[in-house]
């Protein structure tokens, strides 16, 4: 059984969220994003909409994790591709 260190564990929220909502209810800065395997039942623009708000929610120097059969190739976004589903908000 593997658990997650309480300091760690405290530090991790949980919350329903639309990805349709055309703002979302949250006033923290993340480091990282989960978002995977959701992209690929959006349209390409309803695509952009969502990522361009989730981006609005990450630090600089933050990544965004996607499905591996997502790509945001095409898409005018201000993240750097790191890996086959890893992008980060570069510092500048």
């Amino acid at each position: 059984m593997v658990r997650i260190s309480p300091v760690l564990r405290a530090k991790v929220k949980f919350r329903t969220l639309n990805l349709l909502n055309s703002s979302y209810n949250i006033t923290n800065d993340f480091d990282i994003i989960f978002c995977r395997n959701v992209f690929i039942y959006f349209e390409r623009a309803t695509q952009q909409k969502v990522i361009r708000r989730l981006v609005h929610l990450l630090n600089r120097g933050g990544y965004l994790f996607t499905g591996h059969s997502e790509t945001l190739t095409g898409l005018k976004m201000p993240l750097e591709q790191m890996g086959l589903s890893i992008y980060k908000y570069p510092l500048k």
